[in-house]
């Protein structure tokens, strides 16, 4: 029977972060990113999860230790398998915290530590906009074997703590943070960034950066461009991304509909994407839903740019309305349009509001407050 004794190291934490994510999202970059700033601050950090995922060669990138023997994405029939393997891996490597990034993986790290009395702290970190299942064995998930909970908005801890009677200090609000030195760095001067990627010069760019996808309102980014090109004229909507449910073609048919004179530039994803950061005058985030780790507003603010957003989720938890940015109703795309007239009106306040967002993402979400915090909790619970 193995048995971890709780008492954590004096100079470091070891701690496992499980992770299953079945692509490179916002919730694998939560998982990868916090687990290279834990280990910047000199703990020992090791992930685990399923192999020939995309987010590995991600990992590797960063120098993280990679474990890919779980097959995390299913119960069965690896549940008995990937339940051994992590009473092996924490015993050989002395863990201490246990972080699970999915549901998947919480209940093999739940099972594993009720079934082996292991004792370590067991975290779950929710950034999922889909509430918990209230169901009796997740009450006793939560309340019985469970340690704490990280969530990435205050509107998700208040509905755990709502559906589970949870202690207060058991559920926190661990927001994401973002690397402000990589993303505050231009890779070429604008004007070479402009002829590399076809961009005219004398254009107010306005920029939408994200997957193509119908949550992140592609649509009302269009609608808004409509609503006000016939006063401004110098101006360049640019939608840059992944394609993912939306095709370019969608796209074009969007704004032939919606935006016929309106001038538009359409860029695919990006080999480097400060590129795009670093060309906007004023981002938009028009999303839907989704958006509770909101990276792309992040990225964004690191590099300086004012923020119009929607008023959803992390997003309206990150932005500051009024101070860094405007927040308006999800799908108001004449919300969106008079938030721009007034940047637009306002020179200064565009300048003002990229300052207030760089100052914001260098204090309250840099890579070293969210590591802090998150290991802060961590001690709290062993």
């Amino acid at each position: 029977m193995a048995i971890i004794n709780r008492q954590p190291s004096i100079d470091k934490l070891h701690i496992l972060h499980l992770i299953n994510v079945r692509w490179y999202n916002a919730c694998a970059y939560y998982a990868l990113a916090l687990a290279a700033a834990q280990k910047g601050l000199g703990h020992k950090v090791f992930l685990a999860g399923d192999p020939n995922n995309p987010y590995i060669s991600k990992a590797e990138s960063m120098n993280l230790d990679f474990d890919k023997s779980p097959r995390l994405s299913s119960y069965f029939p690896h549940l008995v398998g990937n339940i051994s393997w992590l009473k092996k891996f924490i015993k050989n490597k002395g863990i201490e915290v246990v972080v699970a990034h999915r549901g998947e993986a919480h209940v093999v790290a739940a099972l594993a530590k009720k079934i082996h009395r292991l004792d370590f702290a067991l975290i779950r970190v929710r950034g999922d906009v889909r509430p918990p299942k209230s169901d009796l064995f997740n009450r006793f998930l939560y309340s019985g074997i469970t340690d704490g909970v990280i969530c990435t908005t205050a509107k998700l801890r208040e509905i755990y703590l709502s559906l589970f009677k949870l202690s207060p200090r058991k559920v926190v609000v661990i927001p994401a943070g973002i690397d402000t030195g990589y993303y505050s760095r231009k890779r070429a001067d604008i004007e070479q960034l402009k002829e590399e990627y076809s961009i005219p010069t004398g254009k107010k760019i306005i920029t939408m950066l994200g997957r193509w996808s119908p949550i992140k309102g592609h649509k009302y980014f269009i609608k808004m461009a409509g609503r006000i090109i016939p006063k401004y004229t110098n101006l360049l909507f640019l939608i840059a991304g992944e394609q993912f449910e939306i095709t370019k073609t969608d796209l074009r048919d969007m704004i032939d509909r919606y935006a016929p004179n309106a001038e538009f530039k359409i860029i695919g994803l990006v080999d480097d994407v400060r590129d795009i950061l670093h060309l906007t005058d004023i981002a938009v985030i028009p999303s839907l839903g989704s958006e509770m780790i909101a990276r792309v507003a992040l990225e964004f603010m690191a590099a300086g740019k004012p923020i119009i957003a929607s008023r959803v989720n992390a997003l309206a938890e990150t932005v500051d309305d009024g101070a860094g940015g405007f927040l308006v109703s999800p799908g108001d795309f004449n919300g969106l349009a008079e938030a721009l007239i007034r940047l637009l009106e306002n020179e200064n306040e565009i300048k003002e509001f990229g300052g207030y967002n760089k100052s914001l993402a260098e204090n309250k979400f840099s890579l070293e407050k969210w590591a802090s915090d998150s290991i802060s909790f961590y001690l709290s619970l062993l």
